[in-house]
């Protein structure tokens, strides 16, 4: 089970917050948030290396801002995801060993590639990246939700 389903768990079977401390206090995360946290960390980590990658090599104005964008906000979230993490006592959490072979394959197409071929694997590689950080968003926000996460989450 993935840590993020299990600490859900945990929190479903006790009808607590997912910590021995209340969810409510500013700064402390729910054990949830702060497992999303550690998960997102090398989540966003990679999500940036393709954003660069875009930023530099995408054929359209359009795509290269977007990458731009979406490198500068991720670099934005990680101090705060760190701070969540911290809290907790938690450390960044890899991901699981397929997916981190998936994502070196991914980066060395995309680096094989460039105009039209280039723009459209990275839109479906970064699309399918964006609908695994989603699902990892609902499932936390789903189980506890603290005031220190919500604002990353949304």
């Amino acid at each position: 089970m993935d840590p993020i389903k299990h600490a859900a768990a945990d929190a479903a079977q006790t009808g607590k917050p997912a910590s021995s401390e209340r969810t409510e206090q500013v700064g402390k995360p729910s054990t949830v948030d702060a497992t999303w946290a550690a998960m997102m960390i090398p989540h966003h980590q990679t999500g940036i290396q393709m954003a660069a990658l875009a930023a530099d090599k995408a054929s359209t104005a359009v795509l290269r801002d977007i990458a731009t964008r979406s490198k500068a906000e991720q670099e934005d979230d990680l101090p705060r995801l760190q701070q969540l993490i911290d809290a907790d006592g938690k450390v960044a959490i890899p991901p699981e060993k397929q997916i981190e072979q998936m994502d070196k394959q991914d980066m060395q197409r995309l680096q094989s590639l460039d105009g039209p071929a280039f723009d459209l694997h990275w839109s479906t590689v970064v699309s399918g990246h964006h609908v695994s950080a989603i699902k990892m968003t609902e499932i936390a926000m789903a189980a506890s939700a603290s005031g220190a996460a919500r604002s990353l989450q949304e």
